[in-house]
């Protein structure tokens, strides 16, 4: 056996962290009874999403139980269980928006529902084609490293309280722009200073954005922001670390 030529040991992948563009969602099924790895089971939604060929798996379950100052909570009454279902139908809207508009999505949820009607109900509503419709998803890294992981993976945001992470495609080519500094830096070259909620290009043009503290935002060749951006906190936290460096709580997280 003769050996020769160049190999990297660098990782290849078609996903990345944050923007991933012309992503479609391939599956959104309610499923009674989904299987889990460990043999349980429990009522959901499977979703799939094929980003640039690879397929990014995941779930949304509504909570059965939720914790509060390390309290198992199974009061649906309880503030902090209702928190839950809040986010939950914040995260399922978010998505579901992609798909239809607001006006149809608030008639279709008007009337309360059990969890599976609920979601069959948004889903039969959803535009026809839906699966083919090109979309935007920005991907984080799991918060920590979990038991038996060599690594963290990419994964789709559970919360939209960082920011959105499913938008239909916006046009243009985009580029990460990281603010170091009060510099907004893009491929490691100054672009142009960021200042509260202001980002001012070398060539003078004025870009404000929705929140304070930007430090991840994405701009096309036209200068136009992308919809993703992120926080200073949640960069130098766990979703934007590819090693386990998170803190236990997320106390900071509302």
């Amino acid at each position: 056996m003769l050996f020769g030529g160049y190999e990297s040991d660098e990782r290849k992948s078609s996903v990345q962290f944050g923007l991933n563009q012309g992503v479609k969602l391939q599956k959104f099924e309610y499923n009674p009874s989904i299987e889990f790895p460990n043999g349980n089971t429990a009522e959901g939604v499977e979703m799939e999403f094929n980003v640039n060929g690879s397929v990014i798996r995941t779930s949304i379950l509504p909570p059965n139980k939720v914790y509060d100052k390390g309290q198992e909570i199974t009061d649906p009454t309880h503030k902090a269980f209702k928190k839950a279902i809040v986010e939950l139908k914040k995260r399922v809207y978010h998505i579901a928006e992609c798909f239809m508009t607001r006006e149809t999505l608030q008639e279709v949820v008007a009337i309360p529902k059990s969890f599976g009607d609920f979601m069959k109900d948004i889903i039969d509503n959803f535009e026809n084609g839906w699966q083919e419709k090109e979309l935007d998803l920005f991907l984080q890294y799991q918060w920590q490293l979990r038991a038996g992981a060599e690594r963290k993976y990419l994964e789709v945001p559970k919360k939209t309280s960082q920011g959105a992470f499913l938008v239909p495609a916006c046009s243009g080519a985009f580029e990460k722009v990281i603010v170091q500094d009060g510099n907004a830096m893009s491929s490691g070259a100054k672009i142009g200073e960021f200042e509260n909620k202001s980002f001012t290009t070398d060539n003078g043009l004025e870009i404000t954005f929705k929140e304070r503290n930007v430090a991840l935002f994405y701009l096309n060749e036209n200068n136009e922001p992308h919809p993703f951006a992120r926080s200073e906190w949640f960069m130098e936290n766990g979703w934007a670390q590819a090693d386990d460096e998170a803190e236990e709580e997320l106390s900071s997280w509302a």
